[in-house]
């Protein structure tokens, strides 16, 4: 006589999901019910108080933490491209590891003496050909090294190419990428992140930055079991580090949360996720400033706005749609002749593309002092307002006669 058993079944075996291969798709009708089955059984289960807040309120404690990294990451990088960025041109003698900024923080008068220019390291003249010569071959050079560096990081990295936009709302769709969420991944895109912007080349790291939080919430994701076995709750955590990922990048909370309704459409509504985005992408923002490693976007007027300004911004805004036109099918055009001489060859000659493309920038930026800036220090010139003090600080601000400099770099420009 064969007697059939009843396999045993256990919270563990009732509710471990099914390992699912990359590239399918998440169903979240059946994760959805299966934590509302495992709530109440794991309520029951957990004895310690401490296990059973852990339990019910792991999601939030990942979201926190999430921000928490996400601001941190954020802060060390935007010190250490400020930072590479300034050996292109000198070093702080106060300090090898400050940057220009914080090395002359206390100057007043626009001199700053801490700050040494390489071809003072080496004793050069400042006001002979060599020295000249000098800074423009270290700047160059630098440059191409940076971006040659950021391009072999990504050699071989398919997932540290691109920005991660479109990966990420793939993923918080419930699409399965293996290996887009990996530490290797993470190391890679900030590495590469941190070389590319101190090279010069003008690369958004907004959507690097979402990638990268991302990364981050998965590594916290998978010190809690029970969450990181739920793919439905896994992704609400994952919508709140794209919107924190936003957050510190534009140091607006508000930007992340607007973000995540526009463009993170998923099974779940996002605005029904609202107060999760908003309190990673707060945490975020508030770690950053801390670290005083933020971008300061904001306007501060000393003066009063004159009404013949208005030409100007009309003009400005006919010339960015018309820029904004030709841009698009510039872009296009140019997209389908990569794809076919330079992507169709294979990696090295993608990384040969980095390293020309520097080295154009680099010449055609260093007589401009403007384009030369890092990205930060040249929008926070831009959001300020002129005063009394500010000529010897500010290059937009002259007390002279302004008309040879702005045909200087009107002609530059176009």
């Amino acid at each position: 006589m064969i007697v059939l058993q009843e396999p045993v079944v256990t919270l563990t075996s009732l509710f471990k999901n099914s390992p699912i291969d990359s590239h399918d798709s998440v169903n979240y009708n059946s994760e959805y019910h299966q934590l509302s089955e495992r709530i109440p059984q794991e309520s029951a289960r957990f004895n310690s108080v401490v296990d059973q807040f852990v339990s019910q309120f792991s999601q939030w404690i990942v979201i926190i933490i999430t921000g928490l990294l996400t601001g941190l990451t954020t802060s060390v990088l935007d010190h250490g491209y400020k930072w590479v960025s300034g050996l292109k041109t000198g070093v702080c003698t106060n300090g090898f590891f400050n940057s220009y900024s914080s090395c002359c923080a206390a100057s007043t008068d626009g001199a700053c003496e801490a700050w040494k220019q390489w071809d003072q390291v080496i004793g050069l003249d400042s006001n002979t050909a060599s020295s000249a010569l000098y800074k423009f071959f270290l700047f160059t050079s630098t440059s191409l090294i940076l971006a040659g560096l950021a391009g072999l990081v990504c050699f071989n990295e398919r997932f540290v190419k691109t920005s991660g936009i479109s990966e990420t709302k793939t993923v918080i769709s419930g699409v399965v990428i293996n290996g887009f969420l990996s530490m290797r991944t993470l190391l890679a895109k900030w590495t590469g992140l941190l070389l590319i912007v101190s090279s010069g080349l003008w690369a958004g790291k907004e959507g690097p930055l979402v990638h990268i939080s991302l990364c981050l919430a998965e590594l916290v994701i998978q010190r809690f079991p029970y969450l990181a076995t739920n793919h439905a709750q896994k992704r609400e955590a994952l919508l709140a580090a794209s919107a924190a990922g936003i957050s510190v990048a534009f140091n607006a909370p508000v930007s992340g949360i607007i973000f995540t309704l526009e463009q993170m459409t998923s099974f779940f509504n996002p605005s029904d996720k609202l107060w999760m985005s908003f309190i990673c992408s707060m945490t975020g923002v508030v770690v950053l400033n801390f670290f005083k490693g933020s971008l300061e976007v904001y306007v501060k007027m000393d003066n009063q706005w004159l009404g013949f300004e208005l030409i100007g911004f009309i003009i400005l805004g006919i010339s960015g749609g018309v820029y904004g036109a030709v841009f698009n099918r510039l872009n296009l055009w140019f997209a389908r002749w990569r794809r076919e001489n330079i992507q169709s060859r294979g990696g090295k000659w993608e990384v040969l593309e980095i390293a020309a493309l520097s080295l154009v920038t680099s010449i055609v930026t260093y007589p401009l002092i403007l384009p030369r800036l890092p990205l930060t220090s040249l929008i926070t010139i831009l959001f300020k307002d002129c005063d009394a003090t500010d000529s010897a600080k500010n290059l937009l601000c002259s007390s002279g006669d302004p008309t040879t400099g702005v045909i200087f770099v009107l002609i530059f420009t176009f």
